[in-house]
């Protein structure tokens, strides 16, 4: 039974700490998407990572496709000296891979709040 008690509390431990971690992902609405993306800063980099077949059914130009699950594998796409917006469909899929990309060391990470579903509104 105390082991049980000290997986349990590890794991409570685990999971305020990881809240807490990630709790300051940046995160911009689509309207100041659209003033960033007008400035055509070359810092910026723009990333989708909806499924190729969602990209290709609407996405945005200048976005690239690195679905969230490639992430890990695509590291070297990825400079830390840029500004990385991350969309998805409605914003999970782009918190995940934000969380990913926190965890291998890049730290200006933008998320776009409503991904598409706000984009295309």
């Amino acid at each position: 039974m105390e082991n049980i008690l000290l997986v349990l509390g590890l794991i409570v431990v685990y999971v305020v700490i990881d809240t807490i971690r990630f709790k300051d992902i940046k995160k911009v609405s689509v309207s100041e998407l659209k003033e960033v993306m007008n400035q055509k800063k070359k810092s910026n980099m723009y990333v989708d990572v909806r499924e190729p077949d969602e990209y290709r059914s609407g996405k945005i130009k200048g976005f690239v496709n690195i679905p969230v699950m490639s992430i890990q594998n695509q590291l070297s796409k990825f400079s830390k000296e840029n500004h990385i917006y991350v969309i998805c469909q409605s914003g999970s899929r782009s918190k995940a891979a934000a969380r990913k990309l926190y965890k291998a060391g890049y730290t200006d990470v933008i998320t776009v709040k409503g991904g598409m579903s706000q984009w295309r509104n």
